[in-house]
């Protein structure tokens, strides 16, 4: 059923069914084969319609030759791409460009390395409730990322 959702999304070019159905065919979950240059084509459609999270996947992609041939230009350009749609979105407070922001300044991932400016923007997604900028705060604090190591601090997330 959900996958008939995700396919008539995806069909009225709606960003969301086409990323799920990059990572269903990336996984090879609900039924459908595991086949990586396929999930890649649909991460890709999704990427078309402005998904920074999919923008962000491709950077990934590419840096790591999955589905595509191994290429850390085109890695670099879809971070700067996901970084620059993110800016405005995380500034008017939505969570998901938020974690986006703290992800690629504790990467490096089409701007510099900057762990302070990760955790302000983890902080804010975490504070609304976004579980993911709650686990990759953790994180910070266990290593002493941007924030003094407190593993008390980390484990309250």
């Amino acid at each position: 059923m959900a996958l008939g959702w995700f396919r008539e999304a995806a069909a009225h070019h709606n960003s969301w069914g086409a990323l799920a159905l990059g990572s269903v065919s990336a996984t090879g979950i609900l039924g459908v084969r595991q086949n990586e240059e396929a999930a890649v084509t649909w991460w890709h459609r999704a990427a078309l319609y402005h998904n920074i999270f999919a923008e962000e996947i491709l950077g990934w992609v590419y840096a790591r030759g999955v589905g595509v041939s191994q290429s850390p230009s085109r890695a670099q350009a879809w971070w700067c791409k996901a970084l620059a749609r993110s800016r405005p979105k995380a500034q008017c407070g939505n969570p998901y460009a938020e974690d986006i922001l703290g992800t690629v300044y504790f990467n490096a991932w089409g701007t510099s390395y900057d762990a302070s400016r990760a955790v302000y923007w983890l902080r804010k997604a975490s504070a609304q409730g976004f579980g993911l900028a709650e686990a990759e705060l953790g994180i910070a604090y266990v290593y002493g990322q941007g924030v003094h190591q407190d593993y008390r601090q980390a484990l309250a997330l």
